[in-house]
């Protein structure tokens, strides 16, 4: 479902740029209603659109951007009684706060190539397209001002706690709009191509990177759901042990995208889990084998204890936590 809104998001953003104008605007604001990093791109399409001085320009940015931020805090007022439900639920399932200078590198990891390889050649392709056309455009300029604030945004988050795992996904937005940008980079090989089949072309070979970054999101989703199951049967060993403490995470640091998934199925709270921290004393680990280990990212070793098979990865408890459970 994650990746459904997401790429429901990546299809409003792209045809935000196409139209242009207030009509951008309007198609951003429902964006905004799916994800709020697409809450800046309201303001700054207001801003494009409006004619006028700049402080008039300017206010009407303010104005444009709070209408999704308003009607996102009365549907969670409505819903829940809290106007910022959605912020701290965040923070009930944010695993810990990261320092900013490891996040550039945390972030890149989470990324595939060919995303970042589309996200790169799109930026070329609205950059060129400007400078062919030597004038504004609203769309264009949209394209690279996205490019510029959406990894601010998505940054942000991972400091906030978001999972690895999650990474590729919060970009498919980012990602969906820089496959117009390959678009126009290729349609304008000739001058000719740009004048008369520039908007067409690009549509129709922005289809190509789209789908290769789309494809591994849909079967990610057809994994995720045996991960769920893998997880469900796992559930009673791990609730089983929920008298020995804390639950330490080995194996690969990726394996933390997992806890409120684990928290939520074995009925314990999120902060029994964690990726094992050196020199704290665990009662019991479980490596989480759902995940590929990637590059840069810590490892952990299972400790050399009786071992419980479970349906997501070997579950260790130590000797004195096994005599002691009935």
């Amino acid at each position: 479902r994650s990746a459904l809104i997401d790429g429901v998001t990546a299809g409003l953003i792209a045809l935000a740029v196409a139209l242009g104008g207030w009509a951008s605007v309007a198609v951003l604001i429902l964006a905004g209603l799916l994800r709020p990093e697409a809450w800046p791109l309201v303001g700054l399409a207001a801003y494009l659109a409006m004619d006028g001085e700049r402080k008039t320009r300017v206010g009407a940015a303010l104005l444009a951007a709070f209408v999704p931020i308003g009607l996102w805090v009365t549907v969670d007022f409505l819903f829940t009684g809290d106007v910022l439900a959605t912020k701290h639920a965040s923070e009930r399932l944010a695993l810990s706060t990261r320092p900013w200078t490891t996040l550039p590198t945390w972030i890149v990891t989470g990324l595939e190539a060919k995303t970042v390889t589309v996200i790169a050649l799109g930026a070329i392709g609205f950059g060129l397209y400007l400078l062919r056309r030597r004038s504004a455009d609203g769309g264009a300029l949209l394209a690279l001002l996205a490019l510029v604030v959406w990894p601010v945004l998505v940054t942000y988050q991972a400091r906030q706690g978001i999972h690895h795992a999650a990474v590729q996904r919060y970009f498919l937005p980012l990602t969906g709009l820089m496959t117009l940008g390959c678009g126009l980079l290729l349609s304008s090989v000739t001058d000719r191509w740009v004048r008369h089949r520039g908007a067409w072309l690009a549509a129709a070979i922005s289809c190509v990177p789209l789908a290769l970054v789309l494809v591994p999101l849909v079967t990610g989703e057809r994994g995720g759901r045996n991960s769920h199951d893998a997880i469900r049967a796992a559930a009673p060993a791990i609730q089983r042990v929920a008298p020995c403490g804390r639950v330490a995470l080995v194996g690969t640091e990726r394996g933390v995208a997992f806890i409120p998934h684990i928290s939520l199925l074995t009925g314990r709270p999120a902060e029994d889990f964690e990726f094992r921290v050196p020199g704290r004393t665990y009662e019991v680990a479980l490596r989480v084998d759902l995940l590929r280990h990637r590059r840069g990212l810590r490892k952990a070793a299972l400790p050399d204890w009786p071992r419980v098979q479970t349906a997501i990865g070997p579950l260790a408890i130590s000797p004195a936590c096994a005599a002691a459970l009935p």
